[in-house]
C-alpha cells in the first residue's frame, strides 16, 4: 500500500535481514518526473498498528523517522517525527533551506496514510 500514501513512491526492494523484523533493510525507489531517487531504509521500531520507526540514508542524506498511530473518536491520529541531515556541510545547508517543503511533504504523506487507514477500518 505504500504507493497509496507516499508521494512519488515507485517500488520497494528487500535488501537484508528478515522481512518485517527490526533491523531488516529495504530500498525504496521514488520517481518524480524523469528523476529517480532511492533511499535505504532500516526498520528500527515496529509495534503493530501503533508505531513504526526507521533510519534512512542515501548519497545525500541520512535521518530517522518515527510514526505513532493513535485511535481516537474521530479516526486515527498520526504523529510523525522526522529528522534529516545532509551527508556533508553543503548538503546540510540545503536541508536548512528546504526544511519547510520537506515538512509539508511529510505531512501530506501522513494525511494520505490517515485516509488509507480510516478507509480500511471503516472510520
Amino acid at each position: 500500500y505504500l504507493e497509496l500514501w507516499m508521494e512519488g513512491f515507485d517500488k520497494i526492494q528487500f535488501v537484508s535481514g528478515i522481512p518485517g523484523e527490526i533491523g531488516s533493510e529495504y530500498r525504496l525507489i521514488f520517481k518524480e518526473g524523469e528523476e529517480i531517487n532511492a533511499l535505504l531504509q532500516k526498520l528500527t521500531v515496529l509495534d503493530d498498528n501503533e508505531r513504526l520507526g526507521f533510519d534512512i540514508k542515501n548519497d545525500f542524506l541520512f535521518g530517522s523517522v518515527d510514526v505513532q498511530l493513535t485511535p481516537s473518536e474521530t479516526g486515527t491520529t498520526i504523529t510523525g517525527t522526522t529528522e534529516y541531515a545532509g551527508q556533508n556541510a553543503f548538503l546540510q545547508s540545503l536541508f536548512v533551506l528546504t526544511n519547510s517543503s520537506t515538512d509539508e511533504s511529510d505531512q501530506s504523506n501522513y494525511d494520505n496514510l490517515k485516509a488509507l487507514i480510516e478507509s480500511k477500518s471503516g472510520n
